[in-house]
Formats: C-alpha cells, sequence, structure tokens
C-alpha cells in the first residue's frame, strides 16, 4: 500500500489530465459526427486520418519507450546536445515523410478504401492530406515529452495536449459550419502541433553540435525489431476500414468511434494504474525477486480488473438502456444529423466490443511486467501470433454478422491476446525461479550475456 499511496498524487493527475483531454478529444469527434450523421462525409475524414495513425503508433511511440531509459543514464549536458539533435531528426525526418505522403496518398486512400463512391474517395484523400502533416508535430512532441520525463517532469507534457485537445474543439465548434468537414482535419494538426510548441522550452538554448550518426543508428538499431512487428499489427486500422467500406455508409465511422472510446479508456486506466508500479516492478527485476515481482504484478492486475469491471458496467448500462429505448423511437434524428438508427447500431457495436475493455486492460498489465523485466520482444512476439489470428476472426466476423460480427471478433481477439501473454508470463517465471535456484544455468545465462549471444535457455521457451 505505500507502494500506491506514494505515488497516488501523482497517478491521480496525471489520469485526470488525461481524462479531461480524451473527453475533448472525443467531443470533437462526437461533434462532427452529430453534425454531418454517419455518412460518406465522417467516413472520409476518419479514413484520412488512418495513416497518421498508424506511424504514430508504429514509429513515434516506439521511440518514446527507447529513448527515456536511454536518455535517464546521461548527464543534464548531454541530454541537451542530445535533445536538439533528436527533435532536428525527428523533425526534418517526419516533415520529408509527410511530403511524400502528400504525394502518394491519390494511390494509397483508394486502396485502403476500396468499396468508397467515387466522391467519397476523392474526399478522403483531401482530407488525409491536410491531416498528414500533423505527424511533423507528434515526433517533434515525443522528443520533447522524453525530455520532460528524464527531469521529472511529467504534468506539463499532459497539460500541452489537454490545451491541444481544448483548442482543436473550440476551432473546429467555430469553424465547422464555415469550412465544412475540412476543418476537422485542421484542427487535429493544431491538436498535433500545438503541443509540440509549448514544450518548446524544454530544449533549452540552440547547440549546434556536430551530428552523431552512430548514436542514431544504434537508437534505430534498438527500435527496428518493434517497429516491424508493430507494423504487421498495425495493418489492423486500414484493414478494418476496408472491410467496413462495403458495408452501409457511416460504418467506418460507428467502427471507429467505438474503438477510440474504448482505446481512450483503457489509456486512462493505464495511465493512472500502471504507471506508479512500473518503477518498482523494475528493481525486482533487477535483484531477481520474483516471489514479490509476482506479487505486485498479481496486485496491480487485481486493481486493473477491479476498475475496468466498473467502467465495463456502467458501458453496459448506458448501451443496453439506448438500445432498448431507441427501437421505440420514429425513425428520426436525435442529434444534429445523428438518427436512431445510428444511435442503435453505435449501442450494438459498443457491447460487442465490450470484451476489449477488461481483457486488453489485464494485457496492458502483463505488457508492464514484460517491460519491467526488459523484455519488449517476447511482448512483440505474441502479439504477432495472436493478431494473425485476430485478422482471420475479423473476416469470419465480417462475413457472419457485418459490423456487429466484426466488434466481436474484436473481442475475442482480446480475450486470446490475454491467455496466451498470461500463460508465456507465468512460464518466464517459473524459468526464472529455476535459473535462481541452479547456478550452472545461471552461469551459462551471464557467459552468453558476456559474449553478446542470445540467452538460449529463456529463447527455448518461446
Amino acid at each position: 500500500m505505500s507502494l500506491v499511496h506514494g505515488t497516488t498524487k501523482l497517478s491521480v493527475q496525471l489520469s485526470l489530465i488525461t481524462a479531461l483531454q480524451i473527453v475533448l478529444s472525443f467531443g470533437v469527434q462526437w461533434y462532427v459526427v452529430t453534425y454531418y450523421g454517419a455518412g460518406f462525409k465522417t467516413d472520409a475524414l476518419y479514413t484520412g486520418w488512418t495513416i497518421p495513425q498508424v506511424l504514430t503508433t508504429i514509429l513515434i511511440d516506439t521511440v518514446s519507450v527507447v529513448l527515456i531509459p536511454a536518455l535517464s543514464k546521461c548527464r543534464e549536458e548531454d541530454v541537451h546536445r542530445h535533445g536538439w539533435m533528436l527533435f532536428l531528426a525527428m523533425g526534418i525526418g517526419f516533415l520529408s515523410l509527410s511530403g511524400l505522403l502528400f504525394l502518394l496518398m491519390p494511390w494509397i486512400i483508394p486502396v485502403i478504401v476500396a468499396g468508397f463512391s467515387p466522391a467519397a474517395k476523392q474526399l478522403a484523400i483531401s482530407l488525409s492530406r491536410v491531416q498528414i502533416f500533423g505527424l511533423v508535430g507528434t515526433g517533434c512532441y515525443a522528443i520533447l515529452t522524453a525530455l520532460c520525463q528524464v527531469r521529472n517532469k511529467f504534468i506539463w507534457p499532459a497539460l500541452s495536449v489537454f490545451i491541444g485537445a481544448a483548442a482543436n474543439l473550440g476551432f473546429v465548434v467555430w469553424q465547422l459550419p464555415r469550412l465544412g468537414i475540412d476543418s476537422a482535419a485542421w484542427g487535429q494538426v493544431i491538436f498535433n502541433i500545438l503541443p509540440a510548441l509549448l514544450l518548446l522550452p524544454e530544449l533549452g538554448s540552440l547547440r549546434l553540435t556536430r551530428w552523431r550518426v552512430a548514436t542514431l543508428k544504434h537508437g534505430w538499431e534498438q527500435i527496428r525489431p518493434i517497429v516491424l512487428l508493430k507494423a504487421y499489427s498495425m495493418t489492423s486500422m486500414p484493414f478494418d476500414r476496408f472491410l467496413a467500406s462495403f458495408l452501409v455508409p457511416g460504418s467506418v465511422v460507428i467502427f471507429e468511434l467505438v474503438w477510440r472510446f474504448y482505446s481512450a479508456a483503457i489509456r486512462v486506466l493505464s495511465k493512472g494504474i500502471l504507471t506508479p508500479f512500473f518503477p518498482r516492478l523494475s528493481r525486482l527485476a533487477h535483484t531477481d525477486n520474483w516471489q514479490e515481482f509476482s506479487s505486485v504484478y498479481r496486485r496491480q492486475s487485481r486493481i486493473m480488473i477491479g476498475v475496468a469491471s466498473l467502467v465495463l458496467v456502467a458501458v453496459f448500462l448506458v448501451a443496453f438502456l439506448a438500445l432498448i429505448a431507441v427501437p421505440a423511437m420514429p425513425m428520426r434524428r436525435l442529434a444534429g444529423s445523428l438518427t436512431s438508427q445510428d444511435l442503435s447500431k453505435i449501442s450494438v457495436v459498443i457491447l460487442c466490443m465490450s470484451g476489449m475493455l477488461p481483457f486488453i486492460g489485464l494485457t496492458s498489465s502483463q505488457v508492464n511486467a514484460y517491460y519491467a523485466m526488459g523484455d519488449t520482444k517476447t511482448p512483440a512476439r505474441i502479439g504477432f501470433l495472436v493478431y494473425t489470428i485476430g485478422i482471420a476472426l475479423r473476416i469470419v466476423g465480417f462475413f457472419a454478422g457485418g459490423l456487429a460480427g466484426m466488434a466481436v471478433a474484436v473481442s475475442c481477439w482480446a480475450g486470446l491476446s490475454y491467455i496466451v501473454m498470461e500463460v508465456a508470463l507465468r512460464k518466464r517465471w517459473m524459468l526464472h525461479k529455476r535459473l535462481n535456484e541452479s547456478p550452472e544455468l545461471r552461469l551459462t545465462e551471464l557467459h552468453q550475456e558476456q559474449k553478446g549471444q542470445p540467452i538460449n535457455v529463456l529463447d527455448n521457451l518461446y
């Protein structure tokens, strides 16, 4: 309990800021959907964000995971110097990538949404060309956030994103009646760039130093395996849009809206529950105290499933009430252009995808344990395997039940991911226990580490 109490204040603050930011971001999406309804315009908007969202998850999130531990070992002077080099490299790199994707979007988007009408495809291309430049701000923000966290500054990065979300909402509400759906795309760019601008002072005075190619190369070697595996798993986003594009107009935005809702809930829970446990788990893993490690892991998992269950019950009640009340209503608009039929579809997808909340929450707890052990490859390998099965489940769900079938497939994928990850994690603890009890195995492990060879004793488990 002292572990929890010692970090409660920071945890509550971060969770609250993150939750408020997500409410604002979700408010933007809901405002746009209610303004235009679930149709080809909102489908095109969400399709336009597909490539930036995939690249953000694959590259930028991975960079943050690798960069923070690396910078934490450096002196402040080195952090300052490396910060400018990484910031410029990230900015120039993503600006070039955005320019290239701007030219390629007319060929990429029609492949992602092959079932769209020609007008919807053209609108999606136009909106994607606007949103793609938000990558520059997101990439720079990843570097600046890492610099803040290395210096034990956690609140300001979260607040900067909250301010960006507020600016996004204000801009869309102000300009949507004037600029149309394009204002939502430009608002997303504001949301991505403004936090980076607010964090710029963290870089300090400009230092023109010699570029250390070896440093950048070493960083890339560390993240390359994770990036490749994540790239494969993130194809689910365009794949889901591809399948949903063959359904009735509005299917893409409904599926994406529910997916983002559950993802946002998981993000808030992870931020508030798992962050305080991570340092403790890391220290226990470093000292090979696996009995206590298992105890702390189970504690964070119990808290996660308890809170996630309460949230899920609330979601179930709201969705069931909406599902019961909506059929009794005549076919009419309820909010803006959102009809009672649209609300009924959203409620069904929420119920069918509900397994995502508890199971992915628990999977996040498992991944937290793996990262504490310094193992980033095993979760990626398991994710690779389970994702492949999940794709097959989505295809079966699409033909069996359309949008609802795809949502059920997501719940099944989440449950399978938790089961496989839990089995592998328990085997990992048993193996560590054997290593501690057997000096011969421990010496073999240390000898292979010193020679730079893979630890076959661990690798053979998988």
